[in-house]
């Protein structure tokens, strides 16, 4: 699928529209519109229609028809977004936008999608998934955003929008929700007036689930879930013109990883890594003695493709712990009537502890053997044997991760140009260990210390000249990044010889990012638009590294060069939206990890230049009649990354395969909603059809690289809705998710990864859940 591909799509929605168009009778639609959804993708309250980004957004309403809670559940509701969990820690979320993202979260990178919490960057990928007490609002903003966003935007943005206090209103709000799987939770809200000018909001969230599998003969299971999260917000209006807005949360988690499942694989005792130096394992070995790894794995449940419902494990599960804590001060200053100063501070601490245990009913162990005659012994002889057996990889990993952001923005018009224009600064500090086993032999101490400035400035201006249909931005980012790491890991044996004492990072970068996009207003309702516009991530190094020379070099930034024309518009008096972008991306420097030792684990960011994506995003919305509305959002995909393989100093070539990770040839949803009145009770009933294609491959390394196949799920949510004089409101909701439960994976391991006869291990979604919920707002 490429531009023929992406071209031949457009007359499919041509021909919706044309149908839709010849069934429908304008006069029956009079009075009908589609709801509006106001965003600010660009730091502005305005219409989505009105924003050249192919975008996203879902309000309140329909993130609770979706059941949106957490990032986690916006993977299969927005077409080219995947989103995944870390393999053993599901609260740490890998984002991916048209097939950019990061798929090893490590503090010394970045993600490639910028994830922002009421206009506060989020700079970890650890912590990521936990709850947040009331959402207003989701948007999500597809394509470099490098202008407004600033580094670590290369594949999209996606904004977070909290429920604010109201002024002069008492409210209070309890939802209480129950479901199988011994789901609770409940979450509660209070707003207080506090005199005329000021408010306060107290919100508190606390939610139980037993896990997915069932964990036999173990305190826990597979998948728990275990959760409080809490916030404060305080809102005054100081003077007519300046607004003080601050807010506190805290959450505490306790979860359980998912269970890692052999879906192929079976026990084995094999020469697994070929000859090698002695000297490589053990360094008072003779030198060139060539020696072999033996391998050993028994399997205690049979490698399957259907999802287990539970297991007997062979080693105890342990709780994946997380606290985080978070501070956002913004104040608003209204200069002037079309002047505006903000001021963004932010604070954000992560103390992330997870357990991780690869495959935990597989018994796996290693052994040295001699590869040719030496020392007076034959081939074959057996210098460590492969026993006792214990998990092939098993530990705790700690992060202590804090950040500090602070960003002053300028936003202002005239009656002919609206301009934003502003400086930022962001700092993180964060302390990384692990400790653990592997194949039954203990670890040794391994921790790595990293720190991350940056600062930049950034503006960017739309001219509307003489109120005509054309309008013209243009945009641009200068970053000035630094980053600082110390390693010390013992277990690696070639990075242990180089640096015993460990060994430091030290890089700085600078970047400048220019946008430029063009839109002419067919009429009130109609708009097309082009754009170039680039996107920035920072360089920086792997805490996995075993070559000293890969590791204090360090790997490229990111940058991303993206051109795409889009359509925007409402027929039929809005009774009928399409929303239309097609793309293509350039990336230079993808940052991809490979093998670059003798373990698996062993593995530094190598650039790739010259990676190519193209694409197709589509959203289609119609109000069939004053009653019902449906909504089809389609994306394809197709990615090229240029070269076949890349060189490793020292290594045979690492073979790469045709494409990204993560990134489907096609993803897409469809929706209907029916809304009706009877009495003094609203009914709201909502079905929606998620699609993920296959060719989802699970990294682009062939050699640990397994494809998905293709999955889809159906969600439905019924609710009534009784309003008392407008002051009391009951809602009863009866939810469902995944209701045909469909067996799908959200995460693959080939055997490269996970050796020893673990050919394949993956990580199943969540089985069919449902519950009801109720709630009362006053």
């Amino acid at each position: 699928m490429k531009i023929t591909t992406i071209i031949s799509f457009c007359p499919l929605l041509a021909g919706a529209i044309l149908l839709t168009l010849l069934v429908f009778n304008p006069a029956y639609g009079e009075g009908l519109t589609l709801e509006e959804i106001t965003v600010t993708a660009e730091r502005r309250s305005e219409s989505i229609q009105e924003v050249p980004i192919s975008l996203t957004a879902f309000d309140e309403l329909g993130l609770e028809q979706r059941g949106i809670d957490e990032l986690y559940d916006l993977g299969t509701n927005v077409p080219n977004l995947s989103v995944s969990p870390f393999p053993s820690d599901k609260n740490t979320i890998r984002l991916m936008i048209r097939g950019l993202g990061q798929l090893d979260t490590q503090i010394t990178q970045d993600p490639s999608v910028a994830l922002y919490i009421d206009g506060v960057y989020v700079g970890s990928s650890i912590g990521s998934g936990s709850e947040i007490v009331e959402l207003q609002r989701v948007e999500i903003l597809r394509g470099p955003q490098g202008s407004l966003y600033g580094r670590n935007s290369t594949g999209g943005a996606v904004n977070l929008i909290t429920t604010k206090p109201v002024l002069e209103e008492f409210g209070f709000k309890q939802v209480l929700t129950g479901g199988n799987l011994d789901h609770f939770k409940t979450k509660t809200s209070v707003n207080f007036p506090l005199g005329e000018t000021s408010a306060l909001k107290l919100s508190a969230l606390i939610s139980k689930r037993d896990g997915t599998v069932e964990a036999i003969g173990d305190s826990l299971d597979y998948g728990e879930e275990d959760r409080e999260a809490y916030r404060l917000e305080f809102i005054s209006d100081i003077s007519e013109n300046f607004i003080l807005d601050y807010a506190y949360d805290t959450s505490d988690v306790k979860d359980t990883s998912r269970y890692q499942q052999v879906i192929a694989g079976g026990d084995l005792t094999s020469v697994l890594a070929g000859p090698i130096l002695s000297q490589l394992l053990n360094p008072a070995l003779p030198p060139n003695i060539l020696v072999n790894l033996i391998g050993v794995a028994e399997h205690d449940i049979p490698a399957q493709m259907d999802r287990l419902d539970s297991v007997t494990a062979v080693r105890p599960l342990q709780d994946n712990l997380l606290e985080v804590d978070g501070h956002n001060l913004t104040l608003t200053w209204n200069v002037f009537e079309n002047l505006i100063i903000k001021s963004i501070t932010g604070y954000r601490a992560v103390n992330s502890s997870f357990f991780h245990d690869s495959a935990p009913a597989v018994r796996s162990a290693i052994g040295i053997a001699l590869a040719e005659p030496a020392l007076g012994l034959p081939e074959g002889f057996i210098l460590v044997p492969a026993v006792p057996l214990g998990a092939t990889s098993e530990g705790r990993r700690t992060l202590d991760f804090e950040q500090t952001t602070q960003e002053i923005q300028l936003i202002g018009s005239t009656d002919t140009l609206e301009y934003i224009a502003g400086v930022y600064y962001y700092s993180d500090k964060a302390y990384s260990d692990l400790v653990g086993t592997s194949f039954n032999i203990a670890r040794a101490f391994e921790f790595t210390n990293s720190e991350n400035d940056s600062i930049a400035v950034f503006g960017q201006a739309t001219y509307t000249p003489n109120e005509g249909p054309w309008t013209y931005t243009l945009g641009a980012r200068f970053a000035r990044d630094s980053r600082r790491a110390f390693r010390f890991n013992p277990n690696s044996p070639t990075f242990a010889e180089s640096a015993p004492l460990g060994a430091s990072y030290d890089r700085n970068f600078s970047n400048f990012d220019p946008s430029f996009t063009v839109t002419y207003d067919i009429d009130e309702n109609s708009s097309i638009y082009a754009k170039v516009v680039s996107g920035y991530k920072s360089g920086g190094t792997s805490t996995r590294s075993s070559n000293l020379a890969l590791y204090t070099v360090g790997f490229k930034p990111e940058e991303t060069l993206a051109y795409e024309f889009g359509f925007k518009g409402d027929f039929i008096d809005s009774r009928l939206r399409l929303n239309l972008a097609v793309f293509q991306m350039e990336v230079n420097n993808y940052q991809t990890s490979v093998q670059t030792g003798i373990g698996s684990a062993d593995r530094d960011f190598i650039g790739i230049n010259g990676v190519k994506i193209y694409g197709t995003e589509a959203d289609l919305q119609i109000a069939l009649t004053e009653s019902l509305r449906t909504s089809l959002s389609l994306g394809l995909l197709e990615s090229d990354l240029g070269v076949g393989s890349v060189s490793i100093p020292g290594l045979p070539d690492a073979v790469l395969i045709d494409g990204l990770a993560y990134a489907p040839d096609q993803s897409g949803t469809l929706a209907f909603n029916y809304t009706s009145n009877f009495n003094q009770w609203n009914l709201d009933a909502y079905l929606g059809y998620n699609y993920q294609g296959g060719g989802r491959h699970s990294s682009v390394n062939s050699a640990d690289s397994v494809v998905m196949d293709s999955y889809a799920v159906i969600d439905a949510s019924l609710s009534f809705t009784l309003n008392h004089a407008d002051k009391h409101e009951i809602k009863l909701t009866f939810w469902g998710k995944n209701l045909a439960d469909e067996e799908y994976l959200t995460t693959n391991f080939s055997g490269t990864a996970v050796p020893f006869g673990l050919d394949e291990l993956a990580n199943f979604g969540d089985p069919k859940t449902f519950g009801v919920t109720a709630a009362y707002m006053y």
